[in-house]
């Protein structure tokens, strides 16, 4: 009896720190290459795979579709996504706008801008 009462208490606390990791880092996010075949970038040379990298590095002062590849690693309902970058705002890269290229008809949104 005492034994399973020890594995419940021990399986309880496992089960938290899981889930305590999971909320530290809720996303396993990638800058996303498609396939030359499903969009094309020019900004990273295409192949017939996708291709995932951790970072990216853009000229400055330059536009691009950037594509990022978001999967949870834990259940969660997505009311608002923020991105944010560090360093000095002069220097911080602007989103123009977000689009899904992957769906037909899709919507495109484009931020207010306020200046």
């Amino acid at each position: 009896m005492s034994v399973a009462i020890a594995i419940s208490v021990f399986y309880d606390r496992y089960k938290r720190w899981k889930r305590s990791r999971q909320l530290r880092d809720p996303f396993e996010i990638h800058f996303l290459i498609p396939r030359v075949t499903e969009y094309r970038i020019d900004y990273y040379p295409q192949d017939d795979e996708t291709h995932l990298r951790k970072t990216l590095t853009l000229p400055s002062n330059s536009e691009h579709d950037v594509m990022i590849r978001m999967v949870p690693r834990c259940d969660l309902v997505l009311n608002e996504l923020q991105f944010g970058c560090l360093g000095e705002i002069e220097s911080k890269p602007e989103p123009l706008h977000h689009f899904n290229p992957y769906i037909k008809e899709g919507e495109e949104k484009k931020p207010d801008r306020a200046q």
